[in-house]
């Protein structure tokens, strides 16, 4: 028995260990989900992010199997993680989706009263080669946890939701960028977005995008945006001959220069789908 993989795995999944905080910050964060609930719609889609450094990918993965296998078997069907490698770096993203906010504090109380039973399930069995362990718990960091709220009308996804499951599935890449505010300029930032959008509809312009704003926990970052495609190679293709297209128009360039700067792109990221650590 490892009584060290259950907590510091925990923290990827999401329970009241959701990023390695002691109990007095824990109790503030828990106080803090409470707030959010009852201030917002519960109806909105949230995103949960998880940022993780490691050193030992392969490492990694086999104490992320061991420990979802272990939750499968004992909580059952839970809602899909999904993991990323940011490219040109360590870092892994790992991210669940929940309808709302409501269903996310619902399986974090879920979590929370099997976790003597994960516990006694991982246990049981075979544990992870010494080795592999080592690398593990002395190599992976959790820097991170997040939750960000979905903006479907500063989203682009019609192309996206009217596509096949294999269609989908084959867009592995992501092209991440995160936005940071001026103090009262939220409104102007989506307003913008959205004066962008539209002269993208009319322009012919089509692209997989889908914006996110932060709830909790993502340090100097107020906005995610997220383009979806199949290579990174692809994605610069597209964004090219998108900005062709753009730069033709003298609306584009007009809305560009004009456009208010309370707002700018703090960190840039590049994605790429781990497809063996989807949960």
């Amino acid at each position: 028995s490892r009584p060290v993989y259950s907590g510091f795995l925990l923290s990827v999944i999401g329970t009241t260990n959701i990023i390695n905080l002691k109990p007095t910050i824990m109790k503030q964060l828990i106080s803090l989900f409470a707030l959010l609930l009852s201030m917002t719609a519960f109806s909105q889609q949230v995103m949960v992010m998880f940022d993780i450094e490691t050193k030992s990918q392969s490492s990694f993965k086999k104490a992320a199997d061991n420990w979802f296998q272990a939750v499968k078997s004992t909580v059952g069907d839970t809602p899909d993680m999904y993991t990323y490698q940011v490219q040109d770096s360590r870092n892994m993203r790992m991210l669940q989706w929940f309808d709302s906010k409501q269903a996310m504090a619902d399986h974090m109380d879920k979590m929370d009263a099997a976790e003597s039973k994960i516990d006694e399930t991982l246990n049981k069995m075979e544990p992870m080669p010494e080795e592999d362990w080592t690398n593990f718990s002395t190599t992976t960091k959790f820097k991170e946890a997040s939750v960000w709220e979905h903006i479907p009308e500063l989203s682009t996804m019609d192309d996206w939701n009217a596509m096949s499951a294999e269609e989908k599935d084959a867009m592995k890449y992501r092209r991440v960028q995160f936005f940071s505010t001026d103090f009262g300029q939220e409104n102007a930032f989506e307003d913008f977005r959205k004066k962008i959008n539209a002269l993208d509809k009319e322009l012919g312009v089509k692209l997989h995008m889908v914006v996110y704003r932060s709830v909790f926990g993502a340090s100097g970052k107020d906005y995610m945006v997220v383009l979806l495609d199949k290579t990174r190679f692809d994605y610069h293709s597209n964004w090219s001959n998108r900005m062709k297209t753009r730069q033709a128009s003298d609306a584009f360039k007009a809305m560009i220069n004009e456009g208010p700067g309370g707002w700018s792109a703090v960190a840039e990221e590049n994605w790429m789908r781990v497809n063996d650590m989807t949960y």
